[in-house]
């Protein structure tokens, strides 16, 4: 059974990449730096997680979100590569489109 990353791969187009890769409509941009935005999910993660479990076992629940986060990024990154190999090999071997379209 494929994975849904591969069914993620099979999919990408390089006009639609960021909306199909995170599964949604990118179309209103957060045009902030992206350390003001990480500080500020960090921090109203903080908060749902002290409301959540308390200031004893924040701690803990920061491990096994971080733990979690981590894994999931090597995939993200491990994914990330493949797509610009995948596009690279597209644009240099098809000039005439911006889309992929699979060996038939």
């Amino acid at each position: 059974m494929e994975s849904s990353y591969h069914k993620m791969l099979d999919r990408m187009d390089l006009q639609n990449i960021i909306a199909h890769a995170q599964g949604f409509d990118l179309s209103p941009t957060d045009e902030r730096e992206m350390q003001v935005r990480e500080k500020e999910a960090y921090e109203g993660m903080l908060r749902q997680l002290l409301e959540l479990v308390g200031e004893q076992r924040l701690e803990a629940a920061l491990d096994a979100a971080m733990g979690y986060l981590s894994v999931r990024e090597d995939i993200m990154l491990a994914l990330g590569m493949k797509m610009g190999a995948r596009l690279q090999l597209q644009l240099l071997c098809r000039e005439d489109v911006d889309f992929f379209r699979p060996p038939e």
